[in-house]
Parts: C-alpha cells; structure tokens; sequence
C-alpha cells in the first residue's frame, strides 16, 4: 500500500498496521505536514515504473531510481523516505516544534540537495518479518481497503473487551473477601420492620381498647375480646349501660312523717336488659305551674339506695330495685315531678 503527501508530493509505503496505528493521519518527512493517508491510499505507488506515471510525480522518478543503493531493503528515495510519525498520531505542538526547528536549520547551513535516507532500523525490521506470501497481504488489503477508506479514525481506541468494575478491583495475587449475603441480610431487616410494626400496631390498638373499655364494653361482639384482655393484664371492664332499659315503677311521694317542709318520695327501679348493669345516677326536677322549673337535685347511687347493696355487682336484670328520697320542700306552688337517668 502507498500514500502521497499531498503538499510536495512525497511518496511513502505503509502497512494496513501502520496505518491502524496511526489513526490514519501521518507527517510527511519532507514537509513535515501532517495529512490523512488514507485519502491518498492506493495500491500502486504514485509514478512507480510498473504503473502508469502520475501526473504530479517528478519528472527525474526514474533517474533517482536507477542511482539507488543495491540494498532491497532500501528503495528509491520518492518511495521510501523515513516515516517520521507513521507509527503515532503526530499532535499539533509537536508539528509546530519540528517546523521551527527545521527554519532554523535552513537559515544556519544551506540545504542540502535530496539524498537517499536509511529507513529506521525498526521498520527494516518490521519488513525483514514480512510473510513471504505476498499475495495473501494483497488479499487483505483488498478486503479492508474500503472499510479503511469509510473508517473515521478517532483519538482514543475502542478497548478490546469490557468487564466489571469488580473483576479490576483486586490486585494480582490478592484475597478477594467473601461476598457477603446481603440479599439475605436485606430479607431479615424488612422481617424485623415488619414485626416491630406489626407490634406496635397491637400496642396502639391496646392503648386505645383500655381506655376506651367503658364504651367498647357496650358491644356484645367485643366484650368477649376485652374479657380476655383484662383477665390477662389484671384490669376491670366496666358493666355495660344501657340507660333506656331503666324504668321507675311504683313511685310515691307524700309529707315527711316526722320532718316538716321536707318531701318524702319512694320507688322501685327495674332493670329490663338481659345483663347487669350499673346503677343510675337519679335526677329529681320540680316544676310548678305550666311547668316552670322550680327545682333540681341529682342522687348517687350510695344516697338513694340502701348500705347492703353491692355497687359493683350492678343492677340486675328483671329485679326490683327499692329507692327512698328525701328532699326539702321548696314551695307551696309545686304540682310536678320528673325522674331523669345519667
């Protein structure tokens, strides 16, 4: 394969690797310009005498050619001259650094007429190791002459394989650690989440049924359930209430026998509901006429019933239940009574 430096026409053969490893681009060794080789790659040298002669080529191609050495490893000097930066991508400073070098030289010595230079060492070396079967680089070169052509070559090299991050991480010889199951550990910590809510779901649903046992004692479904809590934990349920199913039956009120101004008022209290429950708090209302209130006085428990009665045990159901009052008369204009439970 041959490329041609498109400022002074300089000829140059390169390899399929050469041309890899310089991305494409070159500098010339005259010149010193950097050019794309691939845009000047051909097959045939440029005015090669088995070709056709180019058209830009030097008239003097074939003069230099018989004047060349003897040795095969060096051609004629149109063709061969050293490839100064085939082997990397030649950066602009450093482009810039052999130009003002070479002014230099021009302005100190005069130029020496074009001569026949050795090829480096390195790349008579590279040729010695040519394969002797020429045609199968032939072939090749065909096969990927277009792909180069198409080919745009880029700074940095694609790498060759890909791995983890994890396969790098230790160094050659070094112990890996063992892997830790944190799949497993992730498990166990979303169970123990799950559990202390679980838990403390249990705790706020305790808090809120103790102290609210009064009113949820009330419900026949629950009452079973804080039965059971409160036989475990020691606490007391509250007997239900029911204060529609309390009626006074057989009341009476009439002078005190031996108080004056102070009324005398008995009767019965009935639990009509199938369980106990507690005893009322009894509420006395006086009113005169068109019901004009005149008095009101609320009884507990202990002061309307008798001292032998067990408070705790509740009212219970379908028994009479004896109560007596005593209150001081107000006035003379009262004409109505009225019981209330609470």
């Amino acid at each position: 394969m041959y490329t041609q430096c498109p400022n002074c026409k300089t000829a140059y053969k390169i390899t399929i690797a050469e041309l890899r490893t310089a991305q494409g681009f070159v500098s010339c060794g005259q010149c010193h310009q950097l050019f794309n080789a691939v845009s000047t790659l051909s097959e045939h040298a440029h005015g090669d005498p088995h070709s056709e002669p180019h058209e830009s080529a030097p008239s003097d191609t074939a003069d230099a050619t018989n004047c060349g050495p003897s040795n095969p490893h060096i051609e004629h000097p149109f063709f061969d001259t050293p490839l100064v930066s085939l082997r990397k991508a030649v950066a602009t400073d450093a482009i810039d650094q052999k130009a003002s070098r070479h002014t230099q030289n021009r302005a100190t010595s005069p130029e020496p007429p074009p001569a026949i230079e050795e090829i480096p060492s390195t790349l008579q070396t590279e040729q010695s190791e040519i394969p002797d079967s020429q045609e199968w680089e032939e072939k090749e070169a065909r096969e990927n002459d277009e792909r180069l052509l198409n080919t745009r070559f880029t700074a940095t090299q694609p790498p060759l394989f890909s791995a983890p991050a994890d396969t790098f991480r230790y160094a050659a010889g070094a112990t890996a650690p063992a892997p830790t199951n944190s799949r497993n550990r992730r498990k166990w910590l979303t169970a123990l989440w799950s559990l202390l809510i679980v838990i403390m779901l249990f705790v706020l649903v305790g808090q809120f049924a103790y102290y609210r046992r009064a009113q949820l004692a009330n419900y026949d479904e629950l009452r079973p359930w804080l039965e059971s809590l409160c036989n475990t934990f020691n606490c007391e349920i509250p007997l239900r209430k029911a204060l529609s199913k309390i009626v006074l039956v057989d009341r009476r009120i009439s002078p005190h026998a031996t108080e004056e101004g102070v009324l005398s008022i008995r009767g019965a209290l009935i639990n009509e509901a199938h369980f106990n429950q507690p005893y009322p708090i009894l509420e006395l209302n006086l009113s005169g006429f068109g019901n004009k209130f005149k008095s009101r006085r609320r009884f507990l428990p202990s002061e309307y019933l008798s001292k032998n009665v067990d408070l705790k045990v509740g009212m219970p159901p379908n028994v009479p239940i004896h109560i007596e009052l005593e209150v001081v008369y107000p006035s003379n204009k009262i004409l109505n009574y009225k019981f209330e439970f609470y």
